[in-house]
């Protein structure tokens, strides 16, 4: 199993950036957030919010590298997620449906950032498109998230739901 957060790094970010290039080949024009806000939950839940907020930057940068919209500004919207799933969430990450509720409270603050972005003239996504890619980035986050949990365990070597032993028990 995979405990220190950038080795998890350098296997999902790869996989990441192969799924954004392809999103990015849909006739929407940007690739949408949801591969960007599953991964960032689940790095977030396992390994915190320093991590998160790592990762967050990263797949960020990512997202603005092949969307329509500043990468700096992406990444600082994601950034911010990051820490506040790894602070506020990820002790309860051994819950067995904290995943699909961290995915939901996930897209709906993102969407949430852009709007207030798009309200401060940065340079993100225009606020029809984001209100129209809210709930078909819900719809498909929760379709998602258990696959790509499936995928990231096999990687990661670890299952989200067994909580790891205590080192006191060992």
């Amino acid at each position: 199993m995979i405990k220190d957060a950038y080795s998890a790094f350098i296997l999902t970010l790869p996989l990441l950036g192969l799924g954004l290039l392809v999103e990015s080949t849909l006739p929407t024009g940007w690739p949408r957030p949801e591969l960007a806000v599953l991964f960032l939950c689940i790095i977030a839940l396992r390994y915190g919010a320093t991590a998160g907020m790592c990762f967050g930057f990263l797949a960020g940068c990512l997202t603005g590298f092949w969307g329509a919209c500043s990468w700096g500004t992406m990444a600082f919207a994601y950034s911010v997620l990051g820490v506040v799933i790894g602070q506020f969430l990820s002790v309860y990450n051994d819950r067995p449906f904290i995943y699909v509720l961290t995915v939901i409270f996930a897209s709906m603050f993102f969407m949430a950032e852009l709007t207030v972005g798009g309200m401060l003239h940065m340079n993100v996504p225009p606020a029809r498109i984001v209100r129209e890619e809210l709930l078909g980035m819900l719809l498909g986050n929760l379709v998602l998230v258990w696959p790509l949990l499936a995928v990231v365990n096999k990687l990661l070597g670890a299952h989200a739901f067994i909580p790891l032993p205590l080192e006191c028990e060992e």
